[in-house]
């Protein structure tokens, strides 16, 4: 008679060899976490170097495992860049990167936004930032139901650039849109 109560070494292992990996995933998680703490850390110094502040009213990492979140209830950039006052502000940003993908963020930010004092009314604006090692980078922003006082409104603006090789190349494209000119005093 054979002993079924001890499960076969196969099936140990296999386990063993699961939990491994995921306390392997799990360090690799929370050790690039405190990188990318560190990196957004270094972006707002460079910021500051410039005459420029980031903050957020509150600030949630999570994601846990397989992205990367960063929330950032009211953020605001303030400061003076070539002698101009700058001064922008939303409700919510929210930064998602994928855990196996470091080269595409995504961005998220409720509206309406506030740049220099005018207030941009927008539904959740969306954009996308893939990169690479040699500095080439692809952007896109949509902007869905983009209002701006006395200069224009579109139902979806929607900007893209992109830099390949050094060279710079820059689209727009607009749905139902209408644009205010006007010329003189």
């Amino acid at each position: 008679m054979t002993d079924t109560s001890r499960a076969p070494r196969s099936v140990v292992i296999a386990f063993a060899l699961l939990a491994l990996l995921a306390a392997g995933w799990c360090i690799y998680w929370f050790a690039f976490r405190t990188k990318l703490q560190g990196d957004v850390a270094e972006f707002r110094a460079g910021l500051a170097a410039q005459g420029l502040q980031q903050s957020c009213a509150s600030e949630v990492w999570s994601g846990f495992p397989f992205r990367y979140e960063l929330t950032c209830l009211n953020p605001r950039l303030t400061g003076e860049r070539n002698g101009q006052r700058v001064e922008i502000a939303a409700a919510q940003l929210q930064l998602v990167m994928q855990a196996y993908n470091p080269f595409h963020i995504i961005g998220l930010v409720d509206g309406p936004t506030s740049v220099n004092g005018k207030t941009l009314a927008h539904d959740k604006a969306r954009s996308s930032l893939l990169y690479d090692l040699q500095g080439n980078w692809d952007a896109a922003i949509e902007l869905p139901a983009a209002s701006l006082p006395d200069v224009g409104s579109a139902n979806m603006l929607k900007l893209f650039a992109r830099q390949q090789g050094g060279k710079l190349q820059l689209a727009a494209n607009a749905g139902v849109a209408s644009l205010a000119v006007s010329y003189g005093a």
